[in-house]
């Protein structure tokens, strides 16, 4: 019986052992939210900014997401208030304190930002402290750089090439599957750099310097983008060097981002200049699309570059790819819709021509829709007359659109409403929440 009793007792000391386990975190969690809500609501900027200091030092093992709340909440009201020296405070008292290095790198690039923003050179030269201080660090995630390098690359009291330095050392970030963003900032900071030489010493020394840099890394993604800086520069100058900056990228082994060889790519495909080229660069960037967006952009690039290329069927079949991967819904100003019916046109696909400024028509909320007035002239074009224009739209409106499921809900007065009873008006429902 005795023992019974004891095994009884064991099992429910476990039990709320467990639940208490279970429940403490969630606890926290739910009073650090409550606190940041708190500081959040805070009118007095002052004491906003001393709260979200003290919440920070005091809870930097907070759910991340909170942490870079309670820090949005005083420094976006001194931004809107346009209070930059407050903002500064916020992060130099930040920056003084022993802080996990997850949140110290953020601070870091914030207060750089803001003192960059001030366009002083004093502060620029604060915030080249702190830029150099991020290229001998090994622990830190991608969007510090990134930070950095963006904004450095746009002020003119900064070094290039210690902006280049800071994007060469992101190759060592943490969070691998930011990589993303690792092109797109060496592309910045070398073209920053170039640039900055043609300013100062002409075409012909931009181009040494290049060779130079060249020199200095095997990092493919970085080749890459210098190669790109090279385009940027020469396109104006020297064509022909473009060109062979454009083939350079195309032959480089190793590249694991689609930036910047798709920038380089359209560009060339809107110049029409060497489409081959444009076509096999676009390619190639297809190759590392890595989301559904990227795969739009760069589809719609290798179809303009067909197109170029005088390649007007191949081109329609990229370009409606990427119609088809688009989210959005389709609009006649789009760019990619322009470029497919422009290539539909070149092809003389008029059917296919027709279908898609037929959804396009259907789906807009303009009366006054050019895509309505180009479906008319293709159907006269082809037909002889307009008159299929109302039954085509009829047909695609509601195409796909599945009907609502029957619901009940009460009003406000009390009253019961059902969904059943709107039927053949225009309903809007709004869903919201505190949350």
């Amino acid at each position: 019986m005795r023992r019974g009793f004891l095994i009884t007792v064991a099992v429910i000391v476990v039990v709320a052992a467990v639940v208490f386990m279970w429940w403490l975190p969630a606890y926290r969690e739910s009073e650090l939210q409550k606190q940041v809500e708190a500081i959040e609501m805070m009118e007095d900027l002052t004491a906003k900014k001393e709260a979200a200091l003290i919440f920070l030092v005091n809870n930097q093992m907070a759910d991340r997401e909170l942490l870079l709340r309670a820090l949005d909440a005083a420094a976006s009201e001194f931004r809107g208030a346009d209070d930059t020296e407050s903002v500064i405070e916020l992060y130099e008292a930040l920056y003084t304190e022993d802080l996990t290095a997850w949140l110290r790198y953020r601070i870091i690039a914030r207060l750089d930002r803001a003192l960059i923003e001030t366009e002083d050179p004093a502060r620029a030269e604060r915030a080249e402290d702190l830029a150099r201080a991020m290229i001998e660090v090994n622990d830190a995630p991608m969007e510090p750089y990134h930070w950095i390098v963006y904004f450095h690359q746009r002020s003119e009291h900064t070094d290039p090439e210690l902006t280049l330095r800071v994007a060469l050392a992101a190759e060592r970030a943490t969070d691998r599957d930011e990589y993303g963003m690792w092109g797109s900032m060496l592309d910045m900071a070398y073209r920053r750099l170039l640039t900055s030489v043609v300013e100062e010493q002409g075409f012909e020394a931009a181009l040494s310097r290049s060779q130079q840099l060249a020199g200095q890394t095997e990092l493919p993604m970085a080749i890459a983008a210098l190669n790109a800086a090279v385009y940027d520069i020469a396109i104006s100058e020297n064509e022909g060097r473009a060109v062979e900056a454009a083939v350079a990228m195309a032959e480089l082994e190793g590249l694991t981002d689609s930036e910047p060889m798709n920038r380089i790519a359209y560009d060339m495909a809107e110049r029409g200049l060497a489409p081959d080229v444009a076509v096999t660069l676009s390619k190639k960037a297809l190759a590392f699309a890595s989301s559904r967006y990227d795969s739009t952009m760069v589809l719609n690039t290798v179809g303009w570059a067909h197109y170029a290329a005088g390649e007007y069927a191949e081109a329609a079949g990229y370009l409606k790819t990427a119609v088809t991967l688009m989210d959005e819904t389709l609009t006649s100003d789009n760019e990619t819709v322009q470029h497919l019916l422009t290539a539909y046109d070149s092809a003389g696909m008029t059917d296919e021509q027709i279908e898609l400024l037929a959804m396009v028509a259907a789906r807009s909320v303009d009366s006054d829709d050019p895509a309505r007035g180009d479906l008319a002239a293709l159907l006269v074009q082809r037909d002889g007359d307009a008159s299929a224009v109302e039954e085509l739209l009829a047909d695609l409106r509601y195409e796909g659109v599945k009907a609502a499921p029957a619901f009940r809900l009460r009003a406000a007065d009390g009253e019961t409403i059902s969904l059943d009873s709107f039927r053949g008006d225009v309903l809007v429902l709004n869903f919201w929440s505190y949350g």
